[in-house]
């Protein structure tokens, strides 16, 4: 999982991506597998003048599904970048678990699919063999 952090009119950048990366290493650590990059987009909106204005902007880009985006705003960028972890994790958590339940839902169809031509083509034997007739080339 590669994780491209940018940040504007901040301090002390190296700090703040390092904690970047920590922190969304650990929040989104169980699906390394699914997920193949993360875009973080850090910013001081409106400058010195304080408030909440510390922008968090996380993108993450999938193998298998669509991308996500979530913002969080708060007046300290640590908050910020810890709320929008914590969102992101939700929402993959959410979203691989609806992917997982779909592809159990489609296993089942094709396994019982199968069934009923297995358990079709061995009525059709059986009643080729009883009459003499072919049902099936």
């Amino acid at each position: 999982m590669l994780i491209d952090v940018f940040s504007r009119k901040l301090s002390n950048p190296q700090t703040l991506k390092s904690y970047v990366r920590r922190r969304l290493g650990f929040a989104l650590d169980r699906f390394t597998t699914q997920i193949t990059r993360v875009h973080v987009r850090l910013a001081d909106i409106n400058g010195p003048k304080g408030g909440r204005d510390k922008s968090c902007l996380v993108q993450v880009y999938f193998d298998q599904m669509p991308p996500i985006l979530i913002e969080s705003l708060n007046e300290d960028i640590y908050q910020a970048v810890g709320s929008a972890a914590e969102r992101a994790r939700r929402v993959i958590t959410s979203r691989v678990g609806k992917l997982r339940r779909i592809q159990r839902i489609t296993v089942h169809q094709e396994l019982n699919d199968a069934q009923v031509i297995a358990e079709t083509k061995i009525r059709a034997s059986e009643v080729e063999r009883d009459s003499g007739e072919k049902i099936f080339a």
